[in-house]
């Protein structure tokens, strides 16, 4: 009889948090984010900023503070990185289909509500999904706040993206916001692309490769390094 009476309590419990499960929200296909990216094993912090249009199949990555700046668009990718004392602009073929997104879809299998979380200061709802690959298991979590579905935090705890080899842990704080962003102006290669060579694609790939690594989808890793 005390077990049923458990069994009975544990039912109601699990049934009373799928009710109070929030309706995930739908995020715009146009954004801009901007935050900070960091490996914590690795003492590795790189301040970024992107805008994410999947609308028209394009996105600008900009790292510390646009030193390094990846524009993706249908007709032409574009690479805007230093050497030496001066900066040089590479172009490649676009990739519309490669776009990187920096805010989950909740509405993906596999996303699980995990309740509420005090996160930054600011009262979240927390989303976790569990991805194994072979004996390792990924575990992914995403924050958002409860007033307004701001985007807070994103986290995935597992192993290195490329070996599988060591446990590592990629974390992304977003900073900064901006639903159904429209920005044309962003998309304007700079001025050294006038001037642009033919690039191999590779290093774009090498730094996509861990923003990728944030979300628990499919990725051709060996081709990156090809």
């Amino acid at each position: 009889f005390c077990r049923l009476r458990v069994s009975i309590c544990v039912a109601l419990l699990v049934a009373v948090g799928v009710l109070c499960a929030p309706t995930p929200p739908s995020f715009p296909p146009q954004y801009l984010v901007s935050g900070v990216f960091s490996i914590p094993y690795f003492n590795i912090t790189e301040p970024l900023r992107v805008v994410y249009d999947a609308t028209n199949k394009r996105e600008r990555i900009d790292y510390y503070n646009g030193m390094d700046t990846f524009i993706y668009t249908p007709a032409t990718n574009y690479e805007v990185v230093p050497r030496v004392h001066t900066r040089i602009c590479m172009e490649n073929p676009g990739s519309p289909d490669s776009l990187i997104p920096m805010i989950p879809d909740l509405s993906q299998p596999g996303w699980n509500y995990n309740g509420e979380a005090t996160v930054n200061g600011k009262s979240c709802y927390h989303y976790q999904q569990s991805v194994k690959n072979e004996n390792r298991t990924s575990v992914y979590d995403f924050y958002y706040t409860v007033a307004g579905s701001v985007p807070v935090q994103l986290i995935m705890s597992g192993y290195d993206f490329v070996f599988g080899s060591h446990p590592d842990l990629y974390v992304l704080e977003y900073n900064i916001y901006v639903p159904n962003y429209q920005g044309d102006h962003d998309f304007v290669p700079p001025t050294v692309c006038k001037t642009a060579t033919k690039g191999t694609g590779v290093s774009a790939a090498r730094n996509s490769a861990l923003l990728r690594s944030l979300m628990p989808y499919d990725r051709d890793v060996d081709s990156l390094f090809a």
